[in-house]
């Protein structure tokens, strides 16, 4: 399912891309959500209540690979960036706020931020989820705390190689 590799992040999307198993799913969790919280040099993961495809990955016994982009939020700013009641209101009615900007945000906007700035996927520990037909609140509370406890660790054991000494902030 997809054009070119790309599909919808829905239930039934996921549901049918599941069953069909002809290759590997890169889902990015936080989504649009975590989009509308871009801020420049504040990593934040939109995840707490992110807990569906942890369901899923159960009921067919997928494996988990998690992994942290490190430097995404210091490529761009936005407009209306970090939390305020307006971006809270746009976002809770789906309606896009993110409009991302470089340092000529006058001429070229598009361009990222270059100084000292790269871009880099860190992958934490593949774990096979067992199959579960019909997973319990508790298993999946229990794999997603894994999940995030993962994230967290990535980003705590790596942050060093890129200058970072902020905290990982989950949402």
């Amino acid at each position: 399912g997809g054009r070119d590799g790309f599909s919808a992040a829905s239930k039934k999307s996921l549901m049918q891309l599941l069953r069909e198993r002809k290759s590997s799913l890169l889902l990015i969790v936080g989504g649009f959500n975590e989009a509308a919280l871009l801020k420049k040099d504040f990593d934040c993961v939109y995840i707490k209540d992110r807990k569906g495809f942890v369901k899923y990955a159960l009921k067919y016994g997928c494996s988990v690979l998690p992994g942290y982009t490190f430097g995404e939020c210091s490529t761009y700013n936005t407009i209306l960036s970090g939390q305020s009641k307006l971006k809270t209101w746009l976002t809770s009615n789906r309606i896009p706020c993110v409009f991302p900007y470089g340092p000529f945000a006058w001429c070229c906007s598009l361009l990222p931020y270059r100084k000292n700035v790269g871009v880099h996927t860190i992958y934490g520990n593949l774990k096979k989820f067992p199959e579960i037909r019909h997973p319990t609140t508790e298993d999946v509370e229990t794999y997603h705390k894994w999940y995030v406890d993962e994230l967290v660790r990535i980003f705590n054991d790596n942050k060093w190689r890129f200058g970072i000494t902020r905290e990982l902030v989950i949402m």
